[in-house]
């Protein structure tokens, strides 16, 4: 039997479903957020961490990679791109926050949608249980070392809006200094620019 990555590897590794950001979103995020990072005890996620998480998978062994992309395929092959504008920032939880976001104002249903479809699937050809929180779409932006957040946070707003035309399997590695991500597979919505998948 082979045996799940993380343990073939001293690195923590971990797997998700995601769509990623624009790069013009990103450059937004940065513009915006940037300016209160001095003023935050914590750790910024990079440009390349910036996502959307539709499905935690966590480690997974190559067989279930395997399937983890076709889940990606069929979910890419079942819905059409769509498009993603950026909304108010909140955080988890609101009361102490450990994690500051960037929040979604249209495409949520698009996404909600999407994260019920891989979810079904993730439990059924890889027995992950269904999440029991609410899916709230949103963009990581900050793990907080500390339990509190600047109020000029609460107040900020990304105007930033692209297309989504792709679904990402993405694979994390945690170091000391952070998370480290490289996107392991993609497919494209069937009405997107260029081939179905890649």
């Amino acid at each position: 039997m082979t045996k799940p990555t993380q343990e073939l590897n001293e690195t923590p590794v971990r797997y998700f479903i995601a769509v990623k950001l624009s790069d013009d979103a990103k450059k937004e995020i940065r513009n915006v957020f940037g300016p209160l990072l001095g003023n935050i005890d914590g750790r910024a996620v990079p440009d390349e961490g910036l996502h959307l998480t539709l499905k935690f998978l966590g480690g997974l062994s190559e067989e279930k990679i395997e399937s983890a992309k076709k889940i990606v395929s069929e979910a890419a092959a079942e819905f059409s791109s769509f498009r993603v504008s950026l909304g108010k920032t909140g955080s988890f939880p609101a009361r102490k926050p450990k994690v500051l976001w960037a929040g979604v104002r249209k495409g949520r249903e698009e996404l909600a949608a999407l994260s019920k479809f891989v979810s079904l699937r993730a439990k059924e050809s890889l027995g992950i249980p269904k999440d029991s929180k609410e899916f709230i779409p949103h963009i990581t932006l900050c793990r907080l070392s500390s339990k509190r957040a600047p109020k000029d946070f609460y107040s900020l707003r990304f105007i930033s809006s692209f297309t989504a035309e792709k679904l990402f399997l993405i694979r994390s590695e945690l170091h000391l200094s952070g998370a480290r991500y490289r996107d392991i597979f993609a497919a494209k919505f069937p009405n997107s620019r260029g081939e179905a998948s890649q």
